[in-house]
């Protein structure tokens, strides 16, 4: 199943969802609830070129903040 048609975005969408994500549907965009319970949005017609660097990146912080609340 495709999730998005940007290949990176759909490897790594893929990938999260091998590590206990699940993925909501929309009317334009997927919402990746992570295994912490954090949502991110995951576009799945980009139209922007940094569109699979920023979903990397919002993907890394909200592990990091997951990271950090376990420490504490």
């Amino acid at each position: 199943m495709a999730y998005s048609t940007d290949k990176d975005i759909d490897r790594l969408v893929k990938s999260e969802l091998g590590n206990g994500a699940r993925l909501a549907s929309g009317k334009r965009h997927g919402k990746l609830i992570l295994a912490n319970g954090r949502r991110i949005i995951s576009p799945r017609t980009p139209s922007d070129r940094r569109a699979w660097l920023n979903l990397r990146s919002d993907i890394r912080r909200a592990t990091r903040e997951m990271e950090r609340d376990h420490e504490s």
